[in-house]
């Protein structure tokens, strides 16, 4: 039989094996929807800086999301990683 603390490590370990529970980043197709102008911008990282812009989507164009990031859609720009603002997509 095992002893209370065999069995707190049992359940650690239990817990570390275990299939991660995260669910997969959900893969949705958007619109671009912008209502202030006619351009996305698209960012190496999900922040407001003005640095971080890589390129822009043009309104109506579709593109496939891979999950969020705060306030952001990460997506596949140019073969990298980017992200758009959440609140400029309507989904498909």
């Amino acid at each position: 039989m095992d002893t209370e603390f065999e069995k707190e490590i049992k359940k650690h370990i239990y817990k570390q094996n275990e299939p991660n529970k995260q669910s997969k980043p959900s893969v949705k197709k958007f619109v671009v929807n912008t209502d202030d102008g006619i351009f996305l911008n698209v960012r190496s990282a999900p922040t407001m800086v003005e640095n971080n812009v890589v390129g822009t989507l043009a309104k109506g164009t579709t593109i496939t999301g891979h999950g969020e990031s705060g306030e952001f859609t990460k997506i596949t720009f140019n073969g990298k990683t980017a992200y758009v603002l959440t609140s400029k997509l309507k989904e498909k």
